[in-house]
């Protein structure tokens, strides 16, 4: 929903894992004109998330890099509409002010942080609704496949 808020059609996602929320972008994007890039540290995520990206007919809505943002963000073209979080949550923060420094949000820009009610992330949380910079919203949620644990996204919308 908040791609569709922000009419999203440039998006960066940092964490593919095995492509599930690469696939669900990739299928937004596809319906509107859009792209996707993707950075993924593993080979091996990476190879399964690109198949599952093709076999889902989005390999050309879908482009994944094999890094870090650290390692991808000099040859990334900003900004993007929106950005999706999923990776290591200890670097939410670096990598946000990694994107902020390197020009890549622009006002609007919406990021989506996942699992921020399940792992610990108070230094994430607390920069984005404090900061002056975003306006940050709680969307809560449970635990994959375990409804009785709490999680939940942070829906940040940089302001500038």
């Amino acid at each position: 929903q908040a791609l569709r808020d922000a009419q999203a059609r440039r998006v960066l996602e940092i964490g593919s894992y095995c492509g599930y929320s690469a696939t669900l972008i990739g299928e937004y994007l596809a319906a509107c004109g859009g792209h996707l890039t993707a950075i993924e540290i593993s080979r091996r995520n990476t190879a399964v998330a690109m198949q599952v990206v093709k076999h889902a007919g989005l390999a050309s809505v879908v482009t994944f890099r094999r890094g870090t943002l650290e390692s991808e963000i000099s040859s990334l073209e900003g900004p993007f509409d929106a950005i999706f979080l999923d990776h290591w949550k200890d670097v939410y923060l670096p990598d946000l002010r990694r994107l902020e420094a390197n020009h890549l949000l622009r006002p609007g820009t919406v990021v989506v942080a996942d699992n921020v009610g399940f792992f610990n992330v108070a230094d994430y949380l607390n920069y984005v609704r404090t900061c002056g910079h975003y306006r940050s919203r709680y969307e809560r949620s449970s635990v994959e496949y375990q409804d009785a644990l709490e999680d939940g996204v942070e829906v940040s919308e940089f302001t500038g």
